[in-house]
């Protein structure tokens, strides 16, 4: 909407050359957030993952933590007293 509404801007002398650069940049930022920034995210996670040591294909999966297992306080944290 804002790159059609720099179409009758871009007639005029003074605010012409404004209105082209900024339709110009509104297209390419658009191309950037729609296309390329999505693909960049998908290849960089899938190599990240695969650096890992993601499990493959038919692993088995990891066993689930024995409850009572959960993270556990620092040993120096204050003891937190429930009334």
């Amino acid at each position: 909407a804002a790159l059609l509404a720099m179409v009758p801007l871009s007639r005029s002398n003074f605010w012409g050359p404004m209105a082209v650069t900024i339709m110009g940049g509104l297209l390419v930022g658009t191309a950037l957030t729609l296309l390329f920034l999505p693909s960049l995210y998908a290849l960089w996670f899938r190599r990240s993952l695969d650096a890992i040591g993601a499990p493959a294909p038919g692993a088995p999966a990891p066993e689930a933590p024995a409850p009572g297992s959960g993270p556990q306080p620092h040993p120096g944290a204050a003891p937190v007293r429930v009334e």
